[in-house]
């Protein structure tokens, strides 16, 4: 994962921030904290779905 998707992902997620408070703190645009967000989703789907095979299933 790129430091850009977990950075905007630890905001949003663990610091409970809005899109616009990640954009004045980052100083990235709304498109591009949209789009880390959702290739930062990908990436834990991706690396939960190796990790836990068809177990997968119950937490999603």
């Amino acid at each position: 994962m790129k430091s850009d998707e977990a950075l905007v992902l630890r905001l949003f997620y663990l610091c409970e921030m809005s899109l616009s408070e990640i954009e004045t703190i980052t100083k990235f645009s709304a498109s591009k904290i949209r789009v880390d967000l959702h290739r930062g989703r990908k990436n834990i789907k991706r690396e939960l779905e190796f990790l836990l095979g068809d177990e997968i299933k119950y937490f999603l």
